[in-house]
């Protein structure tokens, strides 16, 4: 989960990338995609090395086998180059720029997120130092989502899991968010989850008129209305909050310890206003769900296709919360588990990932050059599947990296380095990483240990698809469940 940073869990629509692809009509090279989003002055890409062509008409081909076979394009890419880009000074290329060019984030976002991102800081430090406080909340609310959407039958049950898991991860995240019973709301939560597909949309709008007129069109969005809609449910909360702190001060008697008033804590100036504050819950919102359901949803299916994982996943959570309880300490401990969903995210990242914008001409060794103004991104996919660094890196292996003496820091679903990018690297991978790893392990530990799982046709995953460079499984395969029986 990447709040507001280029992460898996953060990238625009698919649709979004179709759409820079035909804008200009760009070649893929190395490891890296390189393309423009701009309807003016573009710069000029006629001496890339290209995957396809790079004439006008073959680029245009270029673009559109992008919709089918992205994949395989950023593999060639990478094939011919590696990665420079890592050892490229960070004041080279932008995460904020590519952000404002990718996201419109003036009219979708709101001014202020892009310039005054104060929310990072709040995730990466404090809620990732009151994991283990919050915990047993986050824990609560995955159990009573589960049972509310998954009830423990004795038959099997077929489950629909990318829509129910995007409706308990939404309800996690909000308790530690909003809290009760907030995060409960149905009409709330399906605000924050339809969030993301509004993105999706009115980006692809303004990106069909001229910048002189997206201020004008930026106010009839359908976020637009998703917000105004929002602080329904989040003002009156808001104000209540403010309404204390006014009359008893910052540290009013049992003031909610969720994220919200973290937020309120930080702001300054017109930040603090009702229509703001929502703003930025739906924004974290909008990085926090579909990722983290998507990565689930993923795991799930490589679980319920390999029945074999079962019992050494169950007796691993038994064992470990058998000596530690339910806690921050015992996930911590489960190296099989925590391995599970890495190698599963391995396996179904994102093609492309650390988009960034140059901020002056790059030149690679081979005398390529990047111009100022590009967007680019690394490729991920290629690098994950590269069987010099992971062995059969073709072949999901639940348990490549929990080690046979337990895990080292750089085996962890939450460690970042060269080799694994899902959640970014360097000072820019997602400060929500350590959130989302608690939150997933939580959901697989509470699946193993309650349900039997299996796919409707027994032993088969559902194919991914990938839409333009984005892998997203199958939303309409089911899983079939049942209370554990053995």
């Amino acid at each position: 989960m990447s709040f507001v940073s280029p992460s898996p869990a953060v990238l625009p629509s698919l649709n979004e990338t179709l759409m820079a692809f035909s804008w200009i009509g760009m070649g893929l090279f190395v490891g890296i995609i390189v393309y423009s989003l701009t309807l003016g002055r573009k710069p000029n890409y006629d001496a890339f090395p290209a995957v396809g062509g790079s004439d006008i008409f073959s680029s245009y081909k270029s673009a559109m086998d992008v919709t089918k076979h992205g994949k395989d394009m950023i593999q060639t890419g990478y094939d011919k180059y590696i990665s420079e880009l890592a050892r490229a000074p960070n004041d080279v290329f932008s995460v904020t720029a590519a952000l404002e060019e990718r996201l419109f984030t003036k009219y979708l976002l709101g001014p202020t997120i892009i310039s005054n991102p104060y929310h990072n800081e709040l995730v990466r430090v404090n809620l990732t130092r009151s994991l283990s406080a919050i915990f047993a909340d986050v824990k609560e609310e995955i159990v009573l989502a589960f049972k509310d959407n998954i009830p423990l039958t004795e038959g099997w049950t077929k489950v629909v899991v990318h829509r129910v898991m995007t409706q308990i991860v939404a309800r996690a995240s909000n308790r530690v968010f909003v809290g009760v019973p907030l995060c409960r709301n149905p009409e709330y939560l399906n605000l924050c989850i339809n969030y993301a597909l509004d993105i999706s949309h009115d980006r692809e709008v303004l990106d069909r008129f001229p910048g002189f007129l997206r201020p004008i069109v930026g106010r009839l969005t359908d976020v637009s209305k998703t917000i105004r809609l929002t602080q329904k449910h989040l003002g009156p909360i808001i104000e209540e909050r403010q309404r204390k702190i006014t009359e008893y001060g910052p540290d009013y008697p049992d003031k909610p310890e969720d994220l919200l008033s973290w937020l309120m804590d930080a702001a300054e100036g017109d930040e603090r206003s009702p229509h703001k504050l929502t703003n930025r819950i739906i924004i974290l919102n909008f990085a926090a769900i579909h990722s983290s359901s998507t990565t689930f949803t993923h795991a799930l299916f490589h679980l319920a296709a390999e029945p074999k994982y079962l019992a050494p996943l169950r007796d691993e959570v038994e064992t470990i919360v058998k000596e530690e309880g339910w806690s921050k300490t015992a996930m911590s401990k489960m190296h099989k588990l925590d391995s599970f969903l890495k190698e599963s995210l391995r396996m179904n990242g994102s093609a492309v990932i650390l988009t960034r914008k140059a901020l002056v001409d790059f030149t690679f060794s081979d005398g390529t050059v990047i111009p100022k103004g590009t967007l680019i991104s690394a490729a991920a996919t290629p690098m994950h599947l590269d069987n010099e660094i992971y062995a059969d890196a073709g072949v999901f292996n639940g348990f490549r990296f929990s080690g046979i003496n337990g895990q080292g820091v750089e085996s962890q679903f939450t460690s970042t380095n060269p080799d694994f990018i899902n959640f970014g690297h360097g000072r820019h991978a997602c400060p929500g990483r350590f959130f989302v790893a608690n939150e997933l392990k939580v959901m697989l530990a509470y699946t193993v240990l309650n349900y039997d799982v299996k796919m409707e046709k027994e032993g088969v995953r559902p194919a991914n698809r990938w839409a333009g460079l984005g892998c997203v499984p199958d939303t309409k395969a089911s899983v079939m469940f049942r209370r554990r029986q053995t």
